[in-house]
């Protein structure tokens, strides 16, 4: 019996004939390739803006928070403090879900704009039906032929 590698290789083989015996195919895997390294690049782009945000708005309300709970005089500066703190807290949330608002945006203008344009290396001119040229010349040269 043939051991792991043998097998392996039959495989790759096999897969590399069909490859090459079928270029819709191989246009299809590049295509495919081509979509998974745009898609991790965009997923990628967004964990790194995602945490940028998070560590903003963490940052921000430590801050507000560290401004607030300095010793006062009077209980008046205290309400003060407090008031001011729920306002600092608000506008900062409010920044924080505008900022991951225009990721989602990006996000999808960037996904859009790459799955929407026009593949750059096709051996077909319709990637819905491919070897379309072929069927059609087929047929082009039944039709001239005398036997029909």
């Amino acid at each position: 019996m043939g051991g792991f590698q043998e097998i392996s290789r039959a495989y790759a083989e096999a897969a590399g004939n069909i490859a090459k015996s079928f270029p819709p195919l191989g246009d299809a895997l590049q295509h495919s390739k081509s979509a998974a390294r745009k898609s991790s690049e965009i997923a990628f782009m967004a964990a790194r803006r995602n945490i940028e945000i998070s560590s903003s708005w963490a940052s921000e309300t430590i801050d507000n928070l560290g401004e607030a709970a300095k010793a006062r005089d009077t209980k008046f500066q205290y309400a003060k403090a407090t008031a001011g703190y729920a306002s600092s807290s608000a506008a900062s949330f409010a920044n924080m879900i505008g900022a991951y608002g225009d990721l989602a945006i990006s996000i999808q203008s960037e996904a859009l704009r790459y799955f929407l344009q026009p593949r750059e290396s096709s051996a077909d001119p319709d990637p819905l039906t491919p070897g379309a040229e072929t069927v059609q010349a087929d047929s082009e040269a039944r039709a001239e032929s005398p036997e029909q």
